[in-house]
């Protein structure tokens, strides 16, 4: 994914952390227990490598969404 779509995908509000918050507070109203946390299977990195001394000059527009300095 190039960073043009990153700073897209980073401009939009995530929306499953609503949806996450919900099913918890719904169990837990019917169970009267904790919900387990939720775990999210990771996904295995892929792309070109990167080095954090260049992540201005390799990703600018990120930097400046994230006021990176």
């Amino acid at each position: 994914m190039d960073e043009n779509n990153l700073v897209q995908l980073f401009n939009e509000e995530p929306q499953l952390e609503e949806l996450y918050f919900l099913a918890e507070q719904v169990y837990e109203e019917k169970t009267s227990d904790l919900m387990k946390p939720i775990s999210l299977k990771e996904p295995k990195l892929t792309g070109k490598k990167w080095e954090e001394n260049k992540i201005k000059e390799t990703f600018p527009s990120l930097c400046k969404l994230f006021k990176y300095k």
